[in-house]
């Protein structure tokens, strides 16, 4: 304990001589980071405190979290306690769980982590942030779950999971948390350790999703889906090959661009309408991470067979989540239109923003659509990179 206030106290002192919001804005990590980088420069005392001797069969990788998000995280979770409880291992491990679902976070269990625990459940106001609060540490997560089926094995989880569809939430469709998790663990965790068998591919997404894939995607199929027009099975189609072939750059572009020509030529045959919100709602269905290679590829086909693709889709766009999405892409994709869009919307929404009337129940119900509060439009709050 004495320790770890010394090292706070440093860190405070070196903030206040730098004239710094923090230690991270220098660029040398966080303080705890830095100390350990350094360790051969310590006073001795400092030295005995830090060095762990660790057999080497026993080293592990270790990956360094934001010191400002566990610190902000954990206030806040003890701001959440009764009066006489105090934060332990086992809830952190929960709240990192709820928040950073597909990290396979844990804590360590040191006398550093206990010394750290102790001090955030005493000090219960030191919340550096007004506007940045975590889900997790604003629900109950003491709370026990109802488990509907304690008794569950393996061979249960597979025969289930292989029943569900294709790119469907595999720990929300099988409500794993509170059916195998209290057995089996961790949905991640159990994938990667017991499982082998190729029908459960799957891509865990950045925001902790586990979704299905097609094992036997292949080109010829992704072909036969565009051609028939379906936008969620080519969606599925371009996602699985990316899946299968090893990231985006080994897959075929090119080819796949010939493919989806061919089928978006037949599409702007009957509308280009059409053939504009197949590429919107086939986009819609693909996770963000692979949007922006989607994008280019759907797009720059559907440029090859209309010059003006870009104003196209742009005017199929009826939805705010639809104009959010080209925004966003019109950013990775360097799209001066769909960018332009964006700065004319965020102007439209200014000047209405401070002339409006209040809500009426249909705004409401139109930014419910977003999942988030039309008074909040302004505001945007980015964990991670």
């Amino acid at each position: 304990m004495i320790f770890l206030r010394e090292i706070c106290k440093l860190e405070y002192s070196l903030t206040q001589y730098l004239s710094v919001y923090d230690f991270e804005t220098l660029g040398f990590g966080d303080i705890f980071t830095f100390l350990a980088e350094h360790i051969s420069l310590l006073p001795t005392a400092w030295q005995k405190c830090v060095i762990v001797t660790e057999k080497p069969e026993n080293r592990l990788v270790k990956v360094c979290m934001s010191q400002n998000y566990l610190l902000e995280l954990l206030s806040q979770a003890a701001n959440n306690l009764g009066e006489n409880e105090t934060l332990s291992k086992l809830m952190v491990s929960e709240l990192l769980r709820m928040q950073f679902p597909s990290a396979g976070l844990t804590l360590l269990e040191d006398d550093f982590t206990v010394d750290l625990l102790t001090t955030r459940s005493t000090d219960r106001d030191n919340m550096n942030s007004n506007t940045v609060l975590f889900s997790s540490s604003l629900t109950d997560f003491r709370a026990e779950k109802v488990v509907s089926d304690a008794r569950v094995c393996t061979n249960d989880a597979v025969e289930l999971l292989l029943r569900a569809p294709m790119l469907v939430d595999l720990t929300s469709w099988s409500c794993w948390d509170y059916k195998f998790a209290p057995s089996l663990g961790p949905l991640v965790g159990w994938l990667l350790s017991y499982v082998t068998t190729k029908e459960l591919l799957c891509v865990v997404t950045k925001d902790g999703k586990v979704l299905r894939m097609d094992h036997l995607t292949t080109i010829d199929s992704f072909l036969k889906a565009i051609l028939h027009g379906s936008s969620f099975e080519t969606a599925l189609k371009l996602v699985s090959l990316i899946s299968l072939y090893g990231g985006e750059r080994k897959v075929p572009s090119s080819l796949l661009k010939f493919h989806a020509k061919s089928g978006l030529e037949i599409m702007s045959k009957t509308s280009l309408k059409i053939a504009s919100r197949f590429v919107l709602d086939c986009l819609g269905y693909i996770p963000k991470e692979f949007r922006s290679f989607a994008g280019e590829l759907l797009v720059s086909a559907f440029r090859s067979i209309t010059k003006d693709a870009y104003m196209v889709i742009l005017s199929e766009c009826k939805s705010k989540k639809d104009h959010m999405m080209i925004h966003e892409l019109g950013f990775s994709l360097g799209i001066l239109e769909w960018i332009d869009d964006h700065c004319s919307f965020l102007s439209e929404f200014k000047e209405t923003f401070y002339n409006r009337s209040p809500f009426s129940e249909n705004e409401v119900a139109r930014s419910a659509e977003l999942n988030q509060p039309s008074v909040c439009w302004n505001f945007r709050v980015t964990i991670g990179k």
